[in-house]
């Protein structure tokens, strides 16, 4: 009997490791970040309380809408990916992309009448990270297309 406990307990972690790392790959992390990592003392500025308050995930499974904003190329960059990161691991499917990337493809999708797929495969991870919003002019052209 404790050798079937033992032989069950390795095949649940083997899978659970699987799965995390599945969940990871598909993530597209560009880095592996973890919000244990961050470094909250950095910057005064940074609203500490209310990263680590994000990081309980409590909206996550409310179902809310969470907006991260501010300055860009900076070590502040890794609490997006870090909380994109600690929702992986409590089994959360997740997708970080490029804003610029995601708008070129978008905009390719009327061509080929591909829109609607598109746009589901956008919304269907639980979390969806968008890493430089807004940073570029989105020209008027592009807009029109949207």
């Amino acid at each position: 009997m404790d050798f079937l406990e033992v032989l069950c307990g390795d095949e649940i972690t083997r899978r659970e490791t699987v799965a995390l790392q599945r969940r990871l790959t598909r993530a597209k992390f560009g880095q592996q970040f973890t919000l244990e990592e961050f470094d909250f003392t950095a910057s005064s500025k940074l609203p500490a309380a209310q990263i680590r308050d994000l990081g309980a995930l409590r909206r996550l499974h409310s179902d809310e809408s969470v907006i991260l904003f501010g300055a860009s190329r900076s070590r502040q960059d890794t609490r997006r990916p870090g909380l994109g990161h600690l929702a992986v691991r409590h089994g959360a499917q997740v997708r970080f992309a490029k804003t610029s990337r995601i708008l070129a493809d978008l905009t390719g999708c009327h061509a080929d009448r591909t829109w609607d797929k598109r746009i589901r495969e956008l919304v269907r991870p639980d979390v969806l990270i968008l890493d430089d919003f807004a940073m570029r002019q989105l020209g008027a052209s592009q807009a029109d297309d949207l």
